[in-house]
């Protein structure tokens, strides 16, 4: 079963022609790593993500600047580190990331003509079921069934998500539409086991 976070990935690597990382080997990553003089990664493959991560063991000082340089040099892959510097780490690479997802998301629905038949932010306040009909339209009648609202988040579908992982491409190219709906939208979206239940009173 595909976690979110693989599938943001295979959302980043749908279209060559929009890519927001550059297509490495965990390799070459653990190469220009080194080059950025974090030397000595290991690669292990993550079930949940479905893809190689990066583990880095470091006992000197390292400054913002190495880990800036860090973070351009493991591209799409997930980098872990001490835990003294993973979070500089991640605050350096999450808003960086988040910025060429939300640029990546609107060159891929602008060029399909999608990104004007988006909700505004302003008209997402309500998530409901409304919403998530309106987001499934936007990415054509193979995506109906795919969201479900909850809890002030969209969820999806586990039915129409195992019938979207199917090797059909046009499937895939749904998947990566509504994906890309949700980041523009600055809709919340939870996965399978990570909904979110109302707070007690």
């Amino acid at each position: 079963m595909l976690s979110l976070g693989a599938l943001q990935i295979l959302a980043f690597l749908a279209d060559p022609a929009e890519q927001m990382f550059e297509r490495i080997t965990p390799q070459a990553a653990v190469e220009q790593l080194a080059a950025c003089g974090l030397p000595g990664a290991s690669i292990r493959y993550d079930e949940e993500l479905q893809q190689e991560v990066l583990t880095l063991t470091v006992a000197a000082p390292v400054s913002d600047e190495t880990l800036a340089c860090a973070d351009k040099a493991v591209s799409f892959y997930a980098l872990e580190l001490p835990a003294d510097l993973q979070p500089r780490y991640e605050k350096l690479r999450d808003p960086r990331t988040a910025a060429l997802s939300q640029q990546q998301a609107e060159r891929w629905l602008a060029k399909r003509g999608l990104l004007s038949k988006l909700p505004s932010r302003a008209e997402v306040r309500r998530v409901d079921a409304a919403l998530a009909l309106r987001l499934e339209g936007v990415c054509g009648p193979q995506a109906k069934g795919a969201l479900r609202a909850a809890y002030g988040l969209v969820t999806l579908n586990m039915d129409w998500l195992e019938r979207s992982m199917e090797p059909n491409m046009r499937e895939a190219e749904v998947m990566t539409c509504l994906l890309h709906a949700i980041r523009v939208t600055g809709v919340q979206l939870a996965f399978f086991g990570n909904e979110v239940a109302p707070a007690a009173e």
